[in-house]
């Protein structure tokens, strides 16, 4: 994937365009990779929900779910989706 990049930031040269490589984690091999060029960094402002360990995700009834035959999680699965629960 570097090489792509680095045959992209070749085809730029002199166009006077600006490479937007989007956001990247912090100490990701992109990050990495991105700071060796020197380009301006700005600070990412995540907005969403924020999920804690009391969340569905975490629950017992999650694991419960997990456990139900097929038929039933077929069955059921679309309602659920449908109210978001």
């Amino acid at each position: 994937s570097y090489l792509i990049i680095w045959d992209k930031i070749k085809r730029l040269i002199g166009q006077g365009k600006t490479l937007d490589l989007g956001a990247s984690p912090m100490g990701s091999t992109l990050e990495i990779f991105k700071r060796g060029w020197g380009g301006t960094e700005y600070p990412i402002y995540q907005i969403g929900i924020k999920r804690s360990e009391e969340s569905l995700r975490f629950s017992k009834l999650r694991k419960i779910w997990g456990l139900l035959p097929n038929f039933i999680i077929r069955k059921f699965s679309p309602f659920l989706i449908k109210y978001r629960l």
